[in-house]
């Protein structure tokens, strides 16, 4: 359940990365769509909140969220930090998303690409599809926009 949410929101609003990550296979994708829909999570704050406090507040949230699963700890009531598999990239979008504010955190955040070659290190060929599939998302985003 809580990856179909991951998916779910990420093809909603992520949809060339969502398809970058669902051409990789195996578990690195499962891994991906929690990152992936935790970039999300993330870009919607600024858009939420209508007050910095407020989004600090958030980013806070995500944070104690995440570093508890680092630290061993059962993760939150919240479908993307039970499917998160790699917090400590998660742990950098968080880092990134709050530099960012109150812009949203970029397409294809760096923590996101370097999360994605880390769990795809091991098959070389599905790390050069993402790397592909990353520049025609790239030059999806600047045609289209976010759609």
């Amino acid at each position: 359940e809580t990856v179909n949410y991951c998916e779910s929101l990420a093809r909603s609003h992520a949809y060339a990365e969502w398809l970058a990550v669902m051409a990789v296979g195996g578990p690195a994708r499962e891994a991906l769509l929690a990152l992936l829909a935790l970039t999300v999570e993330l870009r919607q704050i600024p858009e939420k909140t209508t007050e910095e406090m407020l989004a600090h507040i958030r980013f806070a949230w995500w944070r104690e969220g995440v570093q508890a699963l680092t630290d061993g700890k059962p993760a939150r009531e919240h479908p993307v930090l039970q499917a998160l598999k790699m917090p400590e990239y998660a742990l950098k979008l968080i880092d990134a998303a709050q530099e960012a504010y109150p812009a949203p955190l970029p397409h294809f955040a760096d923590a996101l690409d370097e999360a994605a070659l880390a769990a795809l290190a091991d098959t070389p060929n599905a790390a050069r599809r993402w790397k592909e599939l990353r520049q025609v998302a790239g030059r999806h985003y600047a045609r289209h926009g976010e759609r």
